[in-house]
Order: structure tokens, then sequence, then C-alpha cells
């Protein structure tokens, strides 16, 4: 392991970081120093904004944002040089508004389901607007009727 790596895994430790963060995080400065074929700490600014440029050609808005996060991350927290291309501001991410099913699509959709687990499974998911890996989590102790609370455990971004 290179001495920056292990520097940079330090200080994602240190930020608390998310495993799947810290794996991107890594990749997009791996993908950098691949690019140059050589360490990113011996970058220039310039080699960074022409870096930005190809980037910012290929990727989408979300891609963009992730890069420029890992990259900031670097110079600012790891390398400790001050943020190389502070002219150029962290992209938008594209909002979409989520879609609403009607009342008809959500009966159809819960009819399409084989079993009484299938619709209870839907009818949560729907009704209390949770993930499919936080309804997979979900234990009976998790459900507290009396009070009408669902406690999610694990849920994404570690979210209560």
């Amino acid at each position: 392991m290179s001495e920056l790596r292990s520097r940079m895994l330090r200080e994602l430790d240190l930020g608390g970081y998310s495993e799947s963060s810290r794996a991107t995080y890594l990749s997009c400065v791996a993908k950098m120093a691949r690019h140059f074929n050589r360490s990113p700490a011996d970058l220039t600014s310039h080699d960074v904004e022409d870096y930005w440029l190809k980037l910012s050609k290929r990727l989408q808005p979300n891609s963009l944002s992730c890069e420029y996060s890992a990259l900031r991350f670097l110079f600012d927290r790891v390398l400790k040089r001050p943020w190389v291309i502070k002219n150029i501001p962290r992209p938008r991410s594209a909002i979409t508004v989520p879609v609403m099913l009607s009342r008809d699509e959500v009966h159809r959709l819960i009819k399409a389901a084989r079993n009484l687990r299938g619709r209870t499974i839907i009818k949560l998911m729907y009704g209390a607007g949770l993930r499919v890996s936080e309804v997979i989590r979900l234990r009976g102790q998790d459900i507290d009727s009396q009070r009408g609370v669902i406690n999610i455990r694990e849920s994404k971004y570690r979210r209560y």
C-alpha cells in the first residue's frame, strides 16, 4: 500500500466515512493517478484542471459530483494543499422528481403480489416509504403497534 493511500484511509477513518464512500474516493483518486501515471501528490493545479475538463465532458453530473468530492478530500484533507481548482464550482446534480403512483396503480401493484406476505411488504414499503434493504432487515420487535412506530435499523446514510 502506498503512503498516500494509507494517509487517505486514515483521514477517511477519522472523518467517519462509510465503506461505500471510502471505496468511491479511493477509486476516483486511483483513476486520476493511472491517468497521469504518477502520484496525485506530484500533480500541479494545471494537471488537475486538465483532468477535470476531460472528466466533465465524459461524466454525468452525479458521477462528476463524486469525483469532485474525492479530489477535494484528497487535496484539502490528505495533501493539506489549498483546493487546486477553486474556480470550478461543485457540479449540480440533476434534480429528479419522484414518480407518484395513482391510486389505481397502487391497487394493481398490491394485487400483483402472489401472497399475503408479498402484499404486506408492498403495503409497508409504500405506506412507510421504506427501501427494500430496510424492509429486509425488519424484525417483529422493530414494530411498535401501540405507538404506531417502526424502528428502521441500518438505514441508508445511517439516518434514523
